[in-house]
């Protein structure tokens, strides 16, 4: 029963589409039809009175009208009801995304019935007082959910009933979607950048710079797209991958950070370039001028810079996490950490590095199987919170000249079926004269092949656009 039982973020998310637009409500008041639907009892509670308002008045009731309603219902329990109010007004300050609705009525709708099947399953098995009579209920159980999982309650898509919505859809030019932004100019015109729901997986020997290649990704999405990011280091330790992060940021050699060589003006330059990093570009000028200022001399306490600067300067909200998480652990370890982060803010793109240092939940006998059912749960993973994963895994032999393809996948093939967009690179040794990576368009759901040169600075575990140079 643990194993199925539901998403909360999905099941206020859907509350606040029923709370916004009386096409929604309609829609969900006739498709859901046992309030059990909903797993979470406050979820529900609200779900029953807004079917109850909105059938008796037909529309939709206010923030007001639902505030009413429960003061008269927790009447005597004052903690509970402002407990409430607090909920509903998290509800309505939801920002809808139109196009989501249908999707998330549908996975709560599968969630209920999977729930329903299991408790039939396990109540038949209790009872039964024979193996053939057991086989039987097991049997009639599966059948009736599956004719209900295959009812009207989910989405069906006939082309000319869409068509208005999505002319609309495609012929808004305000306020499109973006995707977000690897930091790559060329990479992001062909893909239009990270979007939700998808698996990007990079490919490359050993050695060849994967890590460095995921890290720049994930900052440059914090840093151009704002958004928050999460960053799963399975490979590395905590302190390593904080170590280069950290020579990304300031740009000072990551041999001497990792070595604790610095200089008192790399000093210097290491604790500005990370308040730098804290706060909003509009308060650069400002904090310059009153860095210049501060005495430096001896032990700085970075904390206390902090907490002036929060005091000052505005700072920036989007944040970078970082999970210090040990090599071996499984899709469903990883998926509980993402879900943790997303029950208390939005963070629509996380880093995996790497997929060949995971193990999946049920191992086979073959390894390429593994990480191929690894490959699929992270997919899955994407696509049912709405996030990007973008991960890396081991690319077997290929020779200079040769084209990357998803054959050269080492282990599993079916890591590259199960991605959105695989990118491959090997380096050689004129790209390591010029300090070049030339990423190679492997598999493209979305757009058409490309390679795609980068500049390499991996003494500061920088990779940016490649300004191209003769006989380039």
């Amino acid at each position: 029963m643990n194993l199925i039982t539901s998403d909360l973020n999905m099941e206020k998310l859907l509350l606040s589409f029923i709370l916004y637009k009386d096409k929604f409500t309609a829609s969900a008041v006739s498709k859901i039809e046992d309030p059990d639907t909903f797993y979470d009892d406050k979820c529900k509670t609200i779900f029953m009175q807004i079917k109850q308002y909105f059938t008796r008045y037909s529309v939709i009731p206010t923030c007001e009208v639902l505030e009413d309603i429960f003061a008269s219902v927790y009447k005597h329990k004052e903690s509970e009801y402002e407990e409430m109010r607090m909920f509903i007004k998290q509800l309505y300050a939801v920002k809808i995304k139109e196009e989501e609705f249908q999707y998330i009525l549908d996975k709560l709708l599968y969630f209920f019935l999977s729930r329903k099947l299991l408790e039939n399953l396990g109540a038949g098995i209790n009872s039964a007082t024979d193996i053939q009579k057991a086989h039987e209920d097991i049997e009639k159980s599966v059948l009736s959910v599956t004719k209900a999982m295959k009812s009207d309650h989910f989405r069906k898509l006939e082309m000319h009933e869409c068509l208005p919505e999505r002319l609309a859809y495609y012929d808004n030019k305000i306020n499109l979607p973006k995707g977000i932004a690897s930091g790559i100019d060329q990479l992001d015109a062909l893909t239009g950048g990270w979007r939700p729901g998808e698996l990007v997986v990079l490919l490359a020997s050993p050695g060849s710079g994967k890590s460095t290649l995921l890290l720049n990704f994930a900052e440059n999405a914090n840093k151009r797209s704002r958004v928050n990011v999460g960053f799963a280091s399975l490979e590395m330790p905590y302190e390593d991958e904080m170590e280069r992060y950290h020579a990304l940021i300031t740009g000072i050699d990551y041999s001497k950070i990792r070595n604790r060589l610095l200089t008192t003006d790399e000093r210097t330059t290491f604790l500005k370039r990370m308040c730098l990093r804290a706060i909003e570009r509009t308060e650069w000028p400002a904090f310059k001028e009153w860095f210049a200022q501060q005495d430096l001399t001896g032990i700085v306490d970075y904390n206390a810079m902090v907490e002036i600067m929060k005091g000052q300067f505005q700072m920036r909200k989007e944040k970078f996490f970082f999970f210090d998480i040990p090599r071996n652990c499984t899709p469903k370890i990883l998926e509980m950490e993402i879900k943790a982060v997303l029950a208390q803010q939005d963070c629509p793109i996380f880093v995996i590095d790497h997929l060949n240092v995971m193990q999946p939940s049920i191992r086979t006998k073959d390894h390429w199987m593994d990480l191929g059912l690894m490959a699929n749960q992270l997919k899955g993973i994407a696509r049912d919170y709405r996030i990007t994963i973008l991960t890396a895994a081991q690319l077997g032999d290929v020779k200079t000249g040769e084209k990357i393809t998803t054959d050269n996948v080492k282990y599993a093939r079916k890591i590259a079926e199960e991605a959105d967009y695989v990118i491959g690179f090997k380096v050689t040794e004129e790209d390591k004269l010029l300090n070049r990576i030339r990423l190679e368009m492997t598999k493209h759901r979305h757009t058409q092949e490309g390679i795609i040169s980068v500049k390499q600075m991996f003494s500061q575990m920088k990779i940016g656009n490649y300004k191209e140079v003769e006989g380039d």
